[in-house]
């Protein structure tokens, strides 16, 4: 452009820079349409994917599809979930397991009467373990008449399922329950005690400082027996219930950050899924 071309005097000057202004805009429009429809087709081919896994007749199929419905939220796959349970009998265990769980993560307290169900006449112990938990997540109301009414299942599973809901639901009732399987139960109800006392009780203990410091483990890994000794003591004396208490605000106000972090994690493995899908 020449001097002349670029003078204030020159009345072909604003109409360059209206139409450069126009042109930019138009250019920032399309990438942020781009952007939409990758999002778009991502959600579109991934909700597809999904829904396709609960036709299957593959088990392991089904279960994928339920525990990917439970990590990610996915509204559509649990609300067909929930059909596939009210329809008529999962044959296999481990599917009802996953579906009846991934219910409980979804918090629609509508989905409580099949959890409910599933905690009163589902043949399998872990079924009902998990329908447990589930049931406290979906309606805290609910589940304690659902509690208070039923007879539990002569079975370990049973009671370390009720243990971990009361927990959840900060309740200390369950703790000696708890603790009483993640030394005497079989090595996968002690990893599943070990769990719930990680969730529900260390965390109270290492706020108070009254937490086993030599003692250092993860969430998933089964406590030793010397460790579930040394809780007990500790735990001994102690009203936890007005811990809890004093404590869940804090969780409370960290939950959204919790959140946000879960989330994030969950698109960025959508985008890989989508990017990658072998």
């Amino acid at each position: 452009m020449t001097t002349a071309e670029s003078s204030p005097g020159n009345p072909q000057a604003p109409r360059r820079r209206g139409r450069l202004a126009i042109l930019l805009a138009a250019s920032a429009v399309a990438v942020s349409a781009g952007g939409w429809l990758l999002r778009l087709g991502i959600n579109v081919r991934q909700e597809r994917a999904v829904l396709e896994q609960f036709a299957s007749r593959d088990p392991r199929v089904r279960r994928s599809g339920a525990w990917r419905a439970a990590r990610e939220h996915d509204q559509r796959a649990t609300a067909r979930i929930a059909v596939a349970l009210d329809a008529g009998p999962e044959p296999d265990a481990t599917v009802r397991e996953s579906y009846i769980y991934a219910l409980g993560l979804s918090g629609e307290p509508r989905y409580f009467p099949l959890a409910a169900r599933a905690v009163r006449s589902d043949p399998d112990p872990y079924v009902r373990h998990t329908a447990w938990g589930a049931a406290a997540r979906l309606d805290p109301a609910q589940f304690r008449a659902l509690a208070g009414a039923t007879i539990p299942h002569d079975d370990p599973w049973d009671e370390i399922g009720l243990a971990r809901a009361w927990l959840e639901l900060g309740d200390p009732r369950g703790i000696e329950t708890l603790l009483h399987w993640a030394e005497a139960g079989t090595p996968s109800q002690r990893q599943a005690a070990s769990v719930a006392l990680y969730r529900g009780v260390a965390s109270l203990l290492e706020m108070i400082g009254r937490w086993p410091s030599r003692y250092d483990v993860a969430e998933g890994e089964t406590w030793p027996a010397e460790l579930v000794a040394a809780v007990r003591r500790r735990c001994t004396g102690l009203d936890v219930a007005r811990i809890i208490a004093e404590a869940r605000p804090h969780a409370v106000r960290a939950a959204p950050v919790r959140q946000e972090v879960d989330s994030l994690h969950r698109k960025r493995g959508r985008v890989m899924r989508y990017l990658f899908p072998s």
